[in-house]
């Protein structure tokens, strides 16, 4: 696993550790303050987790810098990544000021969703392949038609609203610049 490695290694990416878990600046961070959240040990997904103050904490201080926060997660199942690129559990939080954006996205290629209440309900999902979306704060969503999502859908919905779509890719694309600044925010 490619984070994992990364984590043993001590990524120079990391600038959050708390109850077991790292927040670390995304590559290709085409907006400032793109950041991914991840167990240090090894989940499939976000479902698999029992405390999720850590999700809070992080979007709080994540917020509190950049201002509204979109929150994915491309979970993976048992014998399905679905959309994910990875089988590591990792959330997505990313700086935009227009979460029904993002959602209406969402919606348009996955239909409509299973409502939670909270992050806990992701638990519920385990060991299923689904495509998480939230504001951080009130709406929690879930999609299991993981299939009707290409991998990597949260940059692309994102980058497509700010018309950025042709720079969503981050092996492409690496937006240093953005990435040391974020790091420089919080360190």
């Amino acid at each position: 696993c490619e984070f994992c490695k990364e984590i043993d290694n001590g990524s120079r990416r990391v600038f959050y550790d708390a109850f077991d878990c790292i927040g670390m600046v995304s590559l290709g961070a085409f907006v400032r303050g793109y950041s991914l959240l991840l167990p240090v040990y090894h989940y499939k997904s976000f479902a698999y987790l029992t405390n999720f103050t850590v999700v809070s904490l992080f979007f709080e201080k994540l917020s509190q810098k950049y201002g509204d926060i979109v929150i994915a997660e491309h979970g993976t199942g048992f014998c399905d990544v679905g959309a994910s690129c990875c089988e590591h559990a990792h959330l997505h939080f990313i700086p935009f000021h227009d979460f029904q954006q993002i959602y209406t996205v969402y919606v348009l290629r996955g239909g409509k969703p299973i409502e939670l209440q909270n992050y806990n309900e992701l638990t519920q999902h385990k060991g299923q392949a689904y495509m998480f979306l939230s504001n951080g704060k009130d709406k929690h969503y879930l999609w299991l038609n993981t299939k009707q999502f290409e991998r990597q859908f949260i940059r692309k919905a994102v980058a497509l609203c700010l018309d950025k779509k042709e720079f969503s890719d981050w092996r492409e694309y690496q937006y240093f610049e953005n990435m040391q600044l974020t790091i420089n925010d919080f360190v």
